[in-house]
């Protein structure tokens, strides 16, 4: 029962808190100096990059018509 006492408890928050740091600093994008469509592209390709690994595995499904019509609109408008 000693991992669980007050010691315990405070040491799992710390090392968890660490990993996330860790993590988070080498899996996060820098942004710093890019613009917000920049940042949005970036973030939209790796989400797109996510849904075919998704679907190639069986996953999840195609994508429904309306879903593809909505990406390509929401494409249009950052380039734009």
């Amino acid at each position: 029962m000693g991992i669980f006492s007050l010691h315990g408890t405070f040491f799992s928050y710390s090392a968890v808190a660490v990993i996330m740091l860790v993590h988070s600093f080498f899996t996060m994008p820098e942004t710093k100096g890019k613009s917000l469509v920049k940042v949005q592209k970036e973030f939209d390709d790796v989400v797109a990059v996510a849904t075919s690994i998704a679907v190639a595995s069986g996953v999840a499904g195609e994508p429904e018509p309306e879903d593809e019509r909505m990406l390509s609109d929401k494409e249009d408008a950052v380039t734009a």
